[in-house]
């Protein structure tokens, strides 16, 4: 009788780590959808411009209050 009472307080114990893991899991994967989709926006409104990665790499570019993209060449 005693190890049954055990092996359901083991069983209990296993339940709640196991709950407390797939709600951490679940919260991971809702933030990386979060960051997927800012990034996925990121993308499209680069892709609308003459903008590129790289140029942003090097920081060649800079953004204006308007929008609008200037060289750095331009404003010197």
């Amino acid at each position: 009788m005693k190890s049954k009472i055990a092996n359901d307080e083991v069983f209990q114990q296993f339940t709640k780590n196991f709950i407390k893991v797939v709600d951490k899991l679940e919260q991971r994967i809702s933030k990386l959808e979060k960051v997927l989709s800012s990034h996925a926006k990121c993308i499209g409104e680069l892709r609308g411009t003459e903008l590129r990665i790289h140029d942003l790499k090097d920081n060649q570019f800079e953004i204006n209050a308007d929008g609008t993209e200037t060289t750095k060449d331009s404003i010197l």
